[in-house]
Order: C-alpha cells, then structure tokens, then sequence
C-alpha cells in the first residue's frame, strides 16, 4: 500500500462524526444540548491521530486508525444507544481517552518512517 492517509482521513472523520453525536444529548425542552467536554474528550485521540498521519508507516497508521476508531464507535453506541441516561460525566470520555494514550505513543515508537 502506497499511502495510507485518505483512509485514515475518513477515520478520523468517522470518529469526529461519533464524537459530535455523542456530544449532542437530548433535552426535553429545547432540542439537544452540546457537551463541549465530551465533544472535546472523544475528539481529542482523533486530533493527535491525524497529527501522526505523516510520520507512520501505511500498515501503522490504519491498524492505529480502526483500533480507535472500533474502540470509539463501540463506546458511543454503548453509552448513547444503550444507556438509559447517557453519561455526563468523566466516564463519558475516560476510555477512549486512555486507549489513545497507549495505543499512539507505541504506535509512533514501533511504526514510525525511516528517514533516508
């Protein structure tokens, strides 16, 4: 695979798109309320992904893309289809907060590019 990275820009779309809905919480009484913070907690692995988008490895950077990607997606569809009230809290962005802490620092440290 030549390049990677209009494959990882629809990742990080896909999770920018996940992280919008998942910001967005129904009110009774005037539509939806947007969480800036959960807005910003779920966006923020995708935002530090695609600043690595130049500096991985093709391979890398889509196992990076859809482990985060799968990861969010799963947690979103937990915590607003599943959940009778959906999360305001810490735990609304912890985990995917976490996952990127670990999974990008090593994905940069095993797959970073060579430089000639």
């Amino acid at each position: 695979m030549q390049d990677a990275r209009p494959y990882a820009y629809v990742l990080v779309f896909i999770g920018l798109a996940a992280a919008t809905w998942a910001a967005l919480l129904p009110h009774y009484d005037a539509g939806f309320h947007l969480y800036t913070s959960i807005l910003v907690g779920l966006a923020l692995p995708f935002v530090a992904y695609f600043s690595l988008s130049e500096r991985l490895r093709p391979g890398w950077l889509l196992a990076t893309g859809l482990v985060i990607t799968g990861l969010t997606l799963g947690y979103v569809i937990a915590l607003r289809g599943l959940a009778a009230e959906p999360a305001r809290a810490l735990s609304a962005y912890a985990i995917p907060l976490v996952v990127a802490a670990v999974l990008l620092p090593l994905a940069y440290g095993l797959g970073k590019l060579r430089e000639p």
